[in-house]
This record gives C-alpha cells, sequence and structure tokens, in this order.
C-alpha cells in the first residue's frame, strides 16, 4: 500500500472526531468520505477502530 497522506490515519481521526461530536459509529467512516476524503479510512483495522472508539471512552 503506498502512503496517500492525510487519507488513513488522518480520515480515521476525522472519523472519530466524528463520533465524539455526536455522530454515530457506523455512520463515521461514511461521513469522514463524504466531507473529508472519498478514500479516508483506508484499512479494516482502521474501519474497527472507529467502530470501537465509543467502546474506548467509556
Amino acid at each position: 500500500m503506498v502512503c496517500a497522506g492525510g487519507t488513513g490515519r488522518t480520515g480515521t481521526v476525522i472519523a472519530c472526531m466524528a463520533v465524539l461530536a455526536g455522530h454515530p459509529a457506523a455512520g463515521a467512516v461514511a461521513w469522514a468520505r463524504a466531507h473529508y476524503r472519498a478514500h479516508a479510512v483506508e484499512t479494516p483495522g482502521q474501519k474497527r477502530w472507529v467502530r470501537r472508539f465509543p467502546d474506548l471512552l467509556d
């Protein structure tokens, strides 16, 4: 995989910030892709992290 600066890890953080702002985790990747970059959150592991992120806040 080639690094596409600001896509994978940055997209993951943006999706997690959307969760912190009240967006449901299940739709946070789609939100980041719609509002930041179309390919934000690149890997399956990054997608899992976003879905599990709310559990880390407890």
